[in-house]
């Protein structure tokens, strides 16, 4: 008789709802699909995740934990803070292009003005604007990012910039370079970084 692991099987779960809610939305997504797709019945997700919507939820916290963790302490405690912010910005632009999933569903998000993300992205980014922020000082403080930058509209415009690019990534292809993503990306350190910079 085989005995499942109820942690691998939760994960199986979850991978299962993030290709299927990428692929169709909250609204559109089928839990049986998603039982399918993980070789799970439909009795162990409702066990563990109550309902279609605690599953969502639970797709958008796993995929929110692992853009946290882009940003470690060695990127924000670095002597070279210049260097601090193309890193983050990297991390960020190449955990969008090999995490289309996550592109897709944060892309229904905003068609369907849900407020799942909304909610989840206040309590667990919170702490790290926190860092963001204390990192953002020490260049004040060191003469090399100027003071009173709305440091919220610039993360909100990073965002967008790195985003558009996997959203729009088949019309950027076509009119960008041979190494689009390459040159887009360097755009956008630039871009950042000269709101940010005293002598730029």
């Amino acid at each position: 008789m085989q005995i499942r692991n109820p942690e691998i099987t939760k994960h199986n779960i979850l991978m299962a709802a993030e290709q299927e809610f990428a692929r169709a939305g909250l609204h559109g997504a089928r839990i049986n699909t998603i039982a399918e797709m993980a070789k799970a019945n439909k009795r162990m997700i409702y066990h563990y995740f109550s309902s279609k919507e605690g599953l969502y939820k639970s797709v958008l916290e796993h995929n929110y934990r692992k853009i946290i963790h882009l940003g470690d302490d060695s990127i924000l405690s670095g002597n070279d803070i210049s260097e601090g912010v193309r890193d983050i910005i990297q991390r960020y632009f190449w955990f969008l292009r090999d995490n289309p999933n996550y592109v897709k569903i944060f892309a229904w998000e905003q068609v369907l003005a849900s407020s799942y993300s909304k909610n989840i992205l206040i309590e667990i980014l919170t702490p790290a604007f926190h860092e963001i922020y204390e990192f953002y000082q020490r260049g004040c403080q060191a003469g090399i990012f100027r003071e009173n930058v709305n440091l919220i509209q610039l993360i909100i415009s990073t965002h967008s910039m790195c985003f558009i690019t996997f959203t729009q990534q088949e019309l950027i292809a076509k009119i960008g370079p041979e190494n689009y993503l390459e040159k887009r990306l360097e755009h956008i350190c630039e871009t950042v970084l000269r709101t940010l910079k005293t002598n730029l």
